[in-house]
């Protein structure tokens, strides 16, 4: 069977998710947000996608750049 790929894998529920994975015995693949480029190179090798990523806790800054940077994170991507 083919793996399950898991974005936000080093967050809070993406990490939770690695344990349960590990001890099922369950094959899975993570992904980086440095390098998206990767995402093309292994969508052939993955039964299903599980988007656990996001940027959090950025909300507190005004400022237009950070609110587009937010959304780029959580939206865009």
């Amino acid at each position: 069977m083919k793996p399950v790929l898991i974005t936000g894998a080093s967050g809070f529920l993406g990490s939770r998710l690695i344990e349960l994975l590990k001890s099922d015995q369950k094959s899975y693949l993570t992904l980086s947000h440095k390098d998206p480029k990767a995402l093309t190179k292994i969508t052939p090798a993955i039964s299903s996608v599980i988007h656990l990523a996001g940027l959090a806790h950025r909300m507190d800054r005004q400022s237009e750049g950070d609110l587009e940077y937010y959304r780029e994170a959580n939206v865009r991507w």
